[in-house]
C-alpha cells in the first residue's frame, strides 16, 4: 500500500480504528539497505532522549512535590544525559560522514 513519492517520501493509509477517519501518513524513504552501525547509533540516540524526556518528567513531579533535594539531584543526571546525548550525535554524525552512508 505504499508508493514512493517524487517528493522522497513514502505514503500510505492507515487507520486509527474501525469506524474512524483514515489517517495520511508520511514516511522518509531509506536505503533498502541500511548501515548496521549507523542505525545502533541512532537507536542509542533515541535511548538517549527517552532518558531525558524520563529526567524532565521526573523533574516535575519533584517540583510538584517540592522536593528540592531531588530537583538537586536530577539537574545533575540532566547534565550527564545531556553530554551522552551530545557525544552519541556527534558520532553519529562523525559515522554518517567517514563511512558515507
Amino acid at each position: 500500500m505504499f508508493n514512493d513519492t517524487p517528493s522522497g517520501l513514502a505514503t500510505g493509509w492507515a487507520e486509527k480504528a474501525p469506524g474512524l477517519p483514515r489517517i495520511r501518513l508520511y514516511y522518509p524513504v531509506m536505503a533498502k539497505e541500511e548501515c548496521a552501525r549507523k542505525m545502533a547509533i541512532l537507536e542509542d540516540v533515541r535511548t538517549a532522549m527517552a532518558a531525558l524526556m524520563e529526567i524532565h518528567n521526573d523533574e516535575v513531579e519533584a517540583l510538584l512535590k517540592e522536593d528540592f533535594d531531588a530537583i538537586s539531584e536530577l539537574r545533575r543526571k540532566l547534565g550527564a544525559a545531556r553530554a551522552n546525548k551530545a557525544e552519541l550525535i556527534e558520532l553519529y554524525r562523525e559515522h554518517v560522514e567517514t563511512h558515507g552512508c
